[in-house]
């Protein structure tokens, strides 16, 4: 659902029911405050359509006839008349707590934008009906994915200092770290990093990963100088970052071996030091040799030129 369609729904939600909660506004229960609640709660809630649902479920109300979603509807049947559904029942059993690990991944694979419906059922092996009434109403990304303000919401919550800000040993929240992981880096990522495949598809091209390697620890460590984390007693990302300049400062620089930096005393012991000085000196001494040859045959191939046109002939 997109945040048009959310906000069209809105206005079916009772006053009186128990979503969102009317008594947290703070101007009262009043329609104008509850408008504003609405608005306020449920444009952020990725799990609308199942708490609008329950909203009229809950207080025994048949769901408004305007409204005219496929899956709220099939929900609201669900729920209220013990309709015989499979696909109701299958999407319902995700939200159970013996599925949270299944939920951390798909919902991860749910807010990649590199992958489709198809290929996340065929990957966790569920119906692929099933997963889209599950993210229909319980995690409302799909049609929203180019909504950035809602999807960073979802991804970052306490923005990007959250993690920036995480020491080692600091309890993991497993599934936010796998969303950020799909937003960023996309399903292969999730699958690996939920161990779903063995190996990263781009492990094998070298350049491009250390490309990436690089690009990450100076991102980090440019986080945390902006930030107020350049005079931290411990800041590995930091030291990291320095490490890679001062590569790359070099980098601009003539190579010098190590027989340049150590002297004669760094040659290896299994070549001589006249070996040494001739490998520096070949070209010089090809040169040389080059033009010697070339001033010999000069005169003998004058005299051959003579013989041939011997004068007076």
């Amino acid at each position: 659902m997109t945040a048009k369609t959310i906000r069209e729904l809105t206005r079916y939600l009772p006053v009186d029911g128990p979503y969102p909660n009317a008594t947290c506004s703070v101007r009262g229960p009043t329609e104008r405050s509850f408008r504003e609640l609405c608005l306020a709660v449920c444009l952020n809630d990725p799990e609308f359509g199942y708490n609008f649902v329950m909203a009229f479920v809950n207080i025994g109300r048949t769901i408004p006839p305007g409204v005219l979603d496929v899956n709220l509807r099939r929900a609201f049947y669900y729920f209220t008349r013990n309709s015989s559904d499979d696909v109701m029942c299958e999407a319902y059993a995700l939200v159970h707590p013996a599925n949270t690990a299944k939920r951390r991944i798909l919902n991860a694979l749910l807010i990649c934008q590199d992958t489709n419906l198809t290929q996340i059922a065929e990957v966790l092996s569920l119906p692929e009906n099933v997963v889209g009434v599950y993210e229909q109403l319980w995690f409302n990304v799909r049609d929203r994915i180019g909504e950035k303000s809602y999807i960073a919401f979802l991804v970052f919550p306490q923005t990007r200092f959250e993690s920036t800000e995480q020491e080692p040993g600091d309890e993991q929240d497993y599934a936010q770290a796998l969303l950020r992981a799909g937003h960023n880096f996309g399903s292969q990522e999730v699958l690996y990093m939920a161990g779903l495949t063995a190996t990263r598809n781009s492990i094998d091209r070298v350049a491009g990963s250390s490309g990436e390697f690089e690009s990450i620890l100076m991102g980090d460590a440019l986080t945390r100088v902006r930030h107020g984390g350049a005079n931290a007693k411990i800041a590995p990302a930091i030291d990291r970052a320095k490490t890679l300049v001062a590569a790359s400062k070099r980098m601009g620089e003539p190579e010098r071996t190590g027989d340049e930096i150590a002297g004669l005393g760094g040659i290896s012991a299994s070549r001589s030091v006249l070996e040494n000085v001739l490998n520096i000196q070949q070209p010089d001494i090809r040169r040389r040799l080059g033009h010697q040859q070339s001033q010999q045959e000069a005169p003998l191939a004058a005299r051959k030129a003579g013989a041939v046109h011997p004068p007076g002939a």
